[in-house]
């Protein structure tokens, strides 16, 4: 069974109407996250944003730490790859680390569950 969370809009009071969203958080990566809803009748139209972020329980802190990431992965990296995975904000950093291991993936495009 996936993981969901219900978000409900409105209260169904006063003629209102009322909406139940279901989100399969499993399948999202970790992050933030804006889910921008609108709602239109006749000629009126309503939205609400909510942000929220999702996290992943007991992620290593090799995924949590690039330069963490880097100072392990030294006897495999090259001065320049050091050099490049080192540079840019974490995201950026975490980016750069996630894209370094695909192209070493012997099995591209093969499912991580199978």
């Amino acid at each position: 069974m996936r993981d969901t969370t219900a978000f409900v809009l409105g209260d169904g009071q006063a003629g209102g109407r009322l909406a139940l969203f279901r989100i399969p958080f499993d399948t999202l990566e970790a992050g933030l996250y804006r889910l921008v809803l609108f709602a239109t009748e006749s000629s009126a139209t309503d939205s609400t944003v909510a942000e929220f972020r999702v996290f992943w329980k007991d992620m290593p802190l090799s995924l949590r730490e690039p330069d963490f990431a880097v100072s392990v992965m030294r006897y495999i990296l090259t001065e320049d790859d050091i050099s490049d995975l080192n540079r840019g904000s974490d995201a950026e950093q975490l980016d750069k680390l996630s894209a370094w291991w695909r192209a070493k993936d012997p099995t591209p495009g093969a499912s991580a569950t199978s």
